[in-house]
């Protein structure tokens, strides 16, 4: 897996809120996705079984599962908020 290393953050991007700069962000964000999901596939059963966390519980699995998509979805809303506040349509994802 990662070896115990965190992967190393992109640098904090400003952004201009138009319709460009939002499209790039969801273009990143998809490609984003896209590795993750690559590297959960090369995943054997044995390392989402692993529970990496000393004195808890949870494996691999349940913090993709869990963690994953609640990250995604604290992320969403605060960009739909950001949006709004902005006065941007409401534009989906996809």
């Amino acid at each position: 897996m990662n070896e115990g290393k965190q992967p190393e953050s992109p640098p904090w991007r400003e952004v201009s809120g138009d319709e460009r700069e939002w499209d790039g962000a969801v273009a990143r964000l998809k490609e984003a996705h896209e590795q993750m999901k690559a590297v959960i596939l090369e995943l054997t059963e044995a390392q989402l079984m692993e529970r990496p966390i000393p004195g808890v519980a949870r494996t691999v699995f349940d913090l993709i599962l869990d963690a994953g998509s609640a990250h995604d979805a604290y992320h969403a809303g605060q960009i739909q908020y950001a949006r709004a506040l902005q006065g941007s349509p409401g534009k989906r994802f996809g």
